[in-house]
């Protein structure tokens, strides 16, 4: 099982405090505390994607939450569970013109109010208009993880960071982009690379 660095190094962290549980003879606590660094490593598992070549694809693995328009553009909103994938990745092939971090709350990913929670907002021109990801942050999440900058060319399906623990990522859309194209509802489920999230106009 891959599992992304920043995984590793908590893993790690947690692991090297079991040990003196262990050593004072703590059986329990030390058990315990061994579980939740191969949790860890769980929670930040990396597996391969076949990266699906057609339409915008999904950002993120999770439940989607909400289609909706903001301010005259279609966005999608999608739930991730401690469960789920959190590697994010490019929903489509483009230049990054700019990445911006929000300090926020904290409110329960599943929430409409999680919104202005701590997030971190990448715009992505294309050959279809300008796209739009934002990584938002939930209640457990502290760390949200952006691998991008400003200039970067990037392709559909590659790695764009990652949030630690549950959160959730909107993928906005050009403001001129039909919706009838997109072709996901609530609650389906879908597959960051590999779900197709909405067709593409020639």
């Amino acid at each position: 099982m891959r599992v992304a660095s920043e995984g590793i190094k908590i893993s790690f962290f947690i692991l090297a405090l079991s040990i003196i549980p262990f050593y004072f003879g703590f059986w329990v606590i030390g058990t315990l505390t061994l579980a939740i660094a191969v949790g860890v490593l769980f929670f930040f598992r990396d597996p391969e994607r076949d990266i699906n070549g057609d339409g915008v694809i999904s950002p993120a693995d999770g439940r989607v939450m909400a289609v909706k328009e903001v301010d005259g553009r279609p966005v999608v909103c999608i739930f991730l569970s401690i469960f789920d994938v959190h590697i994010n990745r490019v929903p489509l092939s483009g230049v990054v013109t700019g990445v911006t971090h929000h300090p926020g709350s904290y409110v329960p990913a599943f929430k409409k109010e999680s919104e202005k929670n701590e997030r971190n907002e990448v715009e992505l021109e294309t050959g279809y208009g300008v796209f739009k990801v934002v990584q938002i942050a939930g209640f457990s999440a502290r760390r949200i993880r952006c691998y991008l900058k400003p200039g970067d060319e990037v392709v559909r399906g590659s790695k764009m960071g990652l949030i630690a623990f549950s959160s959730r990522v909107d993928l906005y859309f050009p403001r001129d982009f039909d919706s009838e194209q997109i072709e996901v509802s609530v609650d389906d489920t879908v597959t960051a690379g590999v779900t197709k999230l909405a067709e593409l106009s020639d």
